[in-house]
């Protein structure tokens, strides 16, 4: 198997498994946080002044019902599912897998696209680069198999 494959594969997993934990994270805070405020807690407050991204994930989740919480974690389960599925299947070099990879890929370039319009960042940046460079790569080596094939 092509190593390129492999390293798509150990992308899609690492993926997978940050869907995961904060699967648990989500779970944890819809069972444990019952009235979680950063009132309550004067470190999230600190944290919420000095970091944007967490005053918006605090505001956000503080927003959200129990209910919704626990949607929102089973939605992130159901994303690692899909992607430990994606990686397994790229690994053990199944066509599916390839094809299934290639669309995620697609996908999400639009929104990592938006994402930089409206946030700049180096790290959005390298995110974007390499969804692109996975997509252009599935893209060729499944054209090519194909045309070995035909």
């Amino acid at each position: 198997m092509v190593t390129g494959f492999k390293m798509i594969a150990v992308l899609r997993a690492i993926r997978g498994l940050i869907a995961f934990v904060l699967g648990v994270c989500l779970l944890y805070v819809a069972f444990n946080l019952e009235g979680f405020s950063s009132e309550r807690l004067p470190i999230v407050n600190t944290l919420a002044q000095k970091d944007s991204v967490f005053e918006l994930i605090v505001y956000w989740l503080t927003s959200f019902t129990k209910p919704q919480i626990i949607g929102l974690a089973l939605l992130a389960f159901l994303f690692a599912i899909i992607r430990a599925a994606e990686a397994i299947g790229v690994w053990c070099d199944h066509g599916w897998a390839k094809w299934l990879a290639l669309l995620t890929g697609i996908i999400y370039i639009p929104l990592e696209v938006n994402e930089l319009f409206w946030r700049y960042s180096l790290g959005m940046s390298m995110v974007l680069i390499v969804n692109i460079v996975v997509v252009v790569y599935l893209f060729w080596k499944l054209c090519k198999g194909s045309q070995i094939q035909s």
